[in-house]
């Protein structure tokens, strides 16, 4: 936890700012660095409001958004902060800002680290951010280092643990299961469950013992198990841990027609007759839905109705719709077999309207080494009907207008954060509050 979200970031960031103070001055002022963007006040203040200005893009389940980093960052910044900042939005807020080849030193990092902090990950996976940590410690000596005796104390052993996180992934496995969330979350679990005040570490040993069986014994039968069943009043389960939540409409709807015609245009998929041509849709919409890794999925219905200026968008989703992966917009979700007479048996019941967006620019996701991936809002040409199962989790989309190279024109555009530590949060169980707005 404290390697990647407070000891990179202490390293890096400093010397961006040009506020690094444990070299020598004399022979190697900061106005000397052009890695030192950020030294600029009036750049400083424009970074700081564009990161406060995102908060409200990140969902409500990504944790603590960061809060303004030119007057926060040394007063109670905490680490899920950092991590949301520098590996979250980092690829997108400092695009632009940093020399081109400093940013995409910066992307090689967090491509590595975003790799190594998922729950599952391939072989494969694990040799490339191999290969990624050994050439940005290399790189960093070339960019900042550059063979200097008195830039050696920019040379800090973070540069050099990070190599080892691939190998040590071998070793312990995903270290998303033996980092320090995972073990605080364990530390704070154990200890509430204490009950003999006079003999408390005895006491904690059984309790630990005893939880150590039960994890075995589930680990061995699945069955055991025991699934999440309470469903907020008035939601409803519709299968495999997923679940609507209102609101929901108390009388059907009529809905726009170019909503409509997504809809016919998904029954047709499952009854190619024309009884779906010009269907009369009304539908009873819902406003939410729980994913199985306990995030809430809300949609544009409800959360455009919102009045608070803060108020944070969960509205997003990525999608995977047979091998297609794509992220989307949730308009409101349906449930057809309450509306919709004789509907195909073999179609799926439960839906969700969503506006597709674009595939991300390649030159930018190339640059970026897959971490800024910029995609164009699909509007109502991307209209389209899924699977409300086919919703794999919540995430967050970010306005910018970038500059590509070889393009004259800037465009309104969004890029993808995904929550750096979904995986520990599914580990420790936890889920997204559902009584925050509709």
């Amino acid at each position: 936890m404290h390697l990647p979200a407070l000891n990179v970031l202490d390293l890096l960031l400093p010397l961006w700012r040009g506020s690094w103070d444990k070299h020598d001055k004399q022979k190697d002022p900061p106005s000397n660095w052009d890695w030192a963007t950020l030294s600029n006040e009036d750049t400083w203040q424009e970074h700081r409001h564009i990161v406060s200005e995102n908060k409200k893009y990140l969902p409500t389940s990504f944790g603590r958004a960061p809060r303004n980093p030119a007057t926060k960052l040394n007063s109670g910044f905490k680490a899920i902060e950092f991590v949301n900042y520098f590996y979250g939005m980092g690829p997108g807020v400092f695009y632009e800002v940093l020399p081109d080849n400093i940013w995409r030193h910066f992307c090689q990092l967090v491509s590595a680290v975003r790799t190594l902090s998922q729950r599952q990950v391939t072989r494969q996976e694990i040799e490339e951010a191999h290969i990624s940590l050994i050439q940005w410690e290399q790189d960093y000596e070339e960019l900042y280092y550059q063979r200097l005796e008195y830039r050696i104390p920019l040379v800090r052993p973070v540069c050099h643990t990070l190599t080892h996180l691939a190998a040590q992934t071998f070793v312990w496995g995903p270290l998303a299961c033996s980092s320090q969330w995972i073990i605080e979350n364990a530390i704070g679990f154990l200890g509430r469950l204490v009950r003999q005040p006079s003999n408390a570490f005895a006491n904690l040993t059984e309790v630990t013992l005893r939880h150590a069986r039960t994890a075995a014994l589930q680990a061995i039968i699945p069955g055991l198990v025991p699934e999440r069943k309470h469903i907020a009043t008035g939601g409803i389960d519709i299968g495999d841990q997923y679940a609507f939540l209102p609101a929901r409409d108390t009388n059907p709807r009529r809905i726009l027609a170019h909503e409509a015609a997504a809809v016919c245009e998904y029954l047709r998929m499952y009854d190619n007759s024309d009884r779906f041509l010009n269907y009369d849709i009304q539908l009873h919409r819902w406003s939410k839905a729980r994913l199985p890794n306990g995030q809430i999925a809300r949609s544009a219905w409800r959360e455009t109705l919102r009045t608070r200026q803060d108020a944070r968008i969960s509205r997003n989703v990525k999608v995977r719709k047979g091998h297609d992966i794509f992220i989307a917009e949730v308009l409101f979700y349906m449930k057809l077999d309450n509306d919709v007479d004789n509907i195909p048996p073999e179609c799926p019941r439960h839906c969700a309207l969503v506006t597709r967006y674009s595939e991300p620019h390649p030159v930018l996701k190339e640059m970026s080494h897959g971490t800024l991936l910029s995609c164009l809002h699909g509007g109502e040409d991307g209209l389209m009907v899924i699977n409300a199962k086919d919703i794999l989790s919540v995430v967050a989309m970010i306005p910018h207008r970038p500059t590509i190279p070889g393009e004259s024109i800037k465009q309104d555009r969004f890029y993808l954060v995904e929550k750096p530590v979904l995986a520990m949060d599914e580990l420790a169980g936890l889920q997204d509050e559902e009584n925050e707005g509709n």
